[in-house]
C-alpha cells in the first residue's frame, strides 16, 4: 500500500493513488473492497478505481475528483454509464465479484 502512505503523506495522487487510499480508509473502517482496473488502450489510458461490497452487492466507487458521479453504482448502472461515456470499461472475466 504505498500509493496509499504517498497519498496521505502528500495529500495527492493519480487514480491508482486515490484508489490504493480509499481502500486502505475503507478496509480499516470494516467494508470489503477492491481496486479495478479498466481495459486500456496503452501506458497512457490507465485508470483505477475501487468496488465496495455493501450489503452483499459490489458497487463501483471512483473517488478521483473527475469522476465524484461514479458513485456507489451497480454493476449493472455501471455497464450503461460506460456505454454512454465509455470511461471505465472493465474485464468482467479478471474479477470474481460479479460472479
Amino acid at each position: 500500500m504505498e500509493a496509499a502512505g504517498s497519498g496521505f503523506f502528500y495529500e495527492r495522487g493519480d487514480c491508482y493513488t486515490y484508489a490504493c487510499v480509499t481502500k486502505y480508509l475503507l478496509i480499516a473502517a470494516g467494508i470489503q473492497c477492491e481496486i479495478i482496473d479498466k481495459i486500456s488502450n496503452g501506458p497512457d489510458d490507465l485508470h483505477y478505481w475501487n468496488v465496495v461490497n455493501i450489503g452483499g452487492e459490489w458497487l463501483h466507487v471512483d473517488t478521483v475528483p473527475e469522476a465524484l458521479n461514479v458513485l456507489l453504482m451497480s454493476d449493472e448502472k455501471m455497464i450503461e454509464y460506460n456505454d454512454n461515456y465509455n470511461t471505465h470499461p472493465v474485464d468482467r472475466e479478471k474479477y470474481t465479484y460479479w460472479n
